[in-house]
């Protein structure tokens, strides 16, 4: 099993929340800083630009993305 089939990489995130690339790594990284409050994820763990498609989609659920 590849990386790429765990996670959810920027342009994942811009095209599902029809935004800028840019915005989609702001998103990532609030989002990571969060897992990290949570414990979700060590700190260390986290990847530049990515995000693990389980924690994406709980957080914003697949049925309620909504736009940015």
């Amino acid at each position: 099993m590849n990386i790429e089939s765990l996670v959810y990489k920027a342009e994942d995130i811009a095209i599902m929340l029809k935004c800028s690339k840019s915005k989609a790594y702001n998103i990532i990284n609030d989002l990571n800083k969060i897992l990290v409050k949570e414990k979700k994820i060590e700190k260390i763990s986290i990847i530049s630009g990515r995000i693990s498609k389980k924690e994406f989609d709980r957080i914003y659920g697949k049925e309620n993305i909504e736009q940015c």
